[in-house]
C-alpha cells in the first residue's frame, strides 16, 4: 500500500519589527523547527509545498497577508496540514479562533504544532485549545493596556514616547524630552 502525499504549508509570525532581521530571527526559528517536524514525517508522506510568515503582525486579527495567502491555498485543496510553532503564532482572539477553526475543518486541514498538542478529537482536547485561546488572548489585550500605560504616564512627564518627532522640536536624549527647535 502506497503512502498519500500530505501537502504540508508552515506558517510564522512575530509581533515586533525587533524580532525581525538578524542571522537567525524569530521567523526563521518557528519555520526550523516546523522543517524538522516535517522530517519526522516523510514517511506519512508528508512534505512543505509553502511557507508563509507575516512579521511584525499583531495576532489580534486575521488580517495579514500571509495567514490569508495561506487560507486560499487551504480553500484551493492545496494543503492538508498547517504546521505551527505554537498556537498563539496563528491568533490571539477568540472572536476569530472559531470561525478559523471552522474554515480549517470545512476544507479538511488540520492544524499541527511541533511543541504543543493541538489535537481536538476529544472534547478536552477543544477545551485545551479554546484555553489556550483565551491565555493568549489575554496576554496580548494585558501586554497593550501596559504598555499604554506606561506611554501616559511618560507623556505626562514630558517625556517623548516615541515614533518621528514633530516638525519645528528637537529631541534631547539626555532630558528625553522635546524641545522647540531655534
Amino acid at each position: 500500500t502506497r503512502t498519500q502525499p500530505v501537502p504540508v504549508a508552515i506558517y510564522t509570525r512575530v509581533s515586533t519589527a525587533n524580532q525581525v532581521g538578524g542571522r537567525f530571527d524569530s521567523c526563521d526559528s518557528q519555520a526550523a523547527v516546523c522543517r524538522d517536524h516535517i522530517a519526522t514525517h516523510t514517511a506519512e508522506g508528508w512534505f512543505e509545498v509553502a511557507c508563509f510568515s507575516d512579521p511584525a503582525y499583531s495576532g489580534g486579527s486575521m488580517n495579514r497577508p500571509g495567514i490569508q495567502a495561506l487560507k486560499r491555498l487551504i480553500e484551493a485543496g492545496e494543503v492538508k496540514v498547517v504546521l505551527i510553532f505554537k498556537l498563539e503564532r496563528v491568533l490571539r482572539s477568540t472572536d476569530e479562533w472559531g470561525p478559523f477553526r471552522a474554515f480549517m475543518q470545512k476544507h479538511g486541514c488540520k492544524l499541527v504544532s511541533p511543541t504543543e498538542d493541538l489535537s481536538e478529537e476529544t472534547p478536552s482536547g477543544r477545551l485545551k485549545n479554546n484555553l489556550m485561546m483565551c491565555v493568549s488572548e489575554y496576554e496580548r489585550l494585558n501586554t497593550a493596556d501596559k504598555i499604554r500605560i506606561k506611554l501616559n504616564e511618560q507623556a505626562k512627564r514630558g517625556f517623548w514616547t516615541g515614533g518621528q518627532v514633530p516638525f519645528g522640536y528637537l529631541y534631547d536624549e539626555t532630558s528625553q524630552g522635546l524641545t522647540p527647535h531655534p
